[in-house]
């Protein structure tokens, strides 16, 4: 049985977020759309957005001292967009301006699915952030959604113990082939998605797990997390809610995830902290909750009981149910 420790001893560091920060743009409609068809919407809801974005947003209000690193344009897209970080506690000074535009997402929400038109705007371009000493004293999270700063990222990971690394949308391996090793020898976590968990991909982790054991991870949206280990793979199925809004899921669940990692808690301690928050995200609309409000929802006793769910199987490929 997996257990939980009741006294997490904490910690002071600062996390830097290094990835894509912009905004959404979004609106809920009823009708079906039709190609080259004109939409017209009466309610747009604007707010943070990126998954660098969100997960800081999500970090800062579960408490953490939150650092954004990332490209942003000159442009009223830009004001807002760091007026909204600040206002959460984010600290946007590591936000480098770029000649362009601050990226956008249009997402169009219709029962509870998500249609997305991206404008990537600068941070896909600009690789030159503003790093000083102190980012050296932050726990590093990067979120690539581009391969922008992977040199950088492979650089900071022979430096550093404590660098997590989401590679959950990376679905073009020969565009990280160059980094992946030094990423996953060296990072103390590393994400995948299983929608582009290929075979290939599971051969190169399972060689970085014989050569230095790390954390690795594979999420499999709403239904649960896999954990990697030498010998086996763990199978964490989610939480059961009633689903009101599924935007943000998966980044209030890597951000939590950090957030419980930063504090020295055990994998399996934060990947079931994680998987409360995003329970409990997703059973409001545009909600970001706190921890004490995840722990009122979700008590010990919930987060020990769910952990009896658990399984075991053996380190293979088709473990992961593909």
């Amino acid at each position: 049985m997996i257990k939980i420790r009741k006294k997490i001893r904490r910690t002071t560091k600062s996390i830097g977020i290094i990835g894509d920060f912009c905004i959404n743009i979004s609106t809920v409609f009823k009708e079906n759309l039709k190609l080259n068809e004109r939409l017209y919407v009466q309610d747009i809801n604007l707010t943070i957005g990126g998954m660098a974005g969100l997960v800081a947003k999500q970090l800062a209000v579960l408490g953490a001292k939150t650092h954004a690193y990332g490209s942003i344009g000159y442009d009223e897209a830009s004001i807002y967009l760091v007026s909204q970080l600040n206002k959460f506690g984010v600290n946007t000074e590591g936000l480098t301006r770029g000649k362009g535009n601050t990226g956008k997402n249009i997402v169009l929400i219709k029962d509870n699915t998500r249609t997305v038109v991206a404008d990537f705007g600068v941070h896909t371009k600009y690789s030159k952030l503003r790093f000083n000493k102190q980012i050296l004293n932050h726990i590093i999270y990067y979120i690539p959604g581009f391969p922008t700063y992977l040199e950088l990222i492979s650089q900071l990971a022979k430096k550093k113990k404590e660098l997590f690394v989401d590679l959950g949308f990376t679905n073009d391996i020969s565009s990280i082939k160059s980094s992946l090793d030094d990423i996953l020898i060296n990072a103390y976590l590393v994400a995948f998605s299983k929608k582009y968990f290929t075979s290939e991909l599971f051969d190169i982790v399972v060689r970085s797990l014989n050569k230095s054991y790390k954390n690795i991870i594979v999420t499999d949206g709403g239904k649960g997390v896999y954990v990697l280990k030498p010998q086996s793979i763990t199978y964490l199925p989610a939480y059961r809610t009633k689903i009101r809004d599924v935007c943000g899921a998966g980044d209030a669940f890597l951000a939590a995830l950090i957030y419980k990692m930063s504090y020295q808690s055990n994998l399996f301690e934060a990947i079931n902290f994680a998987q409360a928050v995003a329970a409990l995200k997703i059973s409001r609309v545009n909600y970001t909750p706190t921890e004490n409000e995840v722990n009122k929802a979700y008590s010990l006793k919930d987060r020990r009981q769910h952990l009896y769910r658990a399984t075991e199987k053996s380190l293979d490929y088709k473990s992961l149910g593909v």
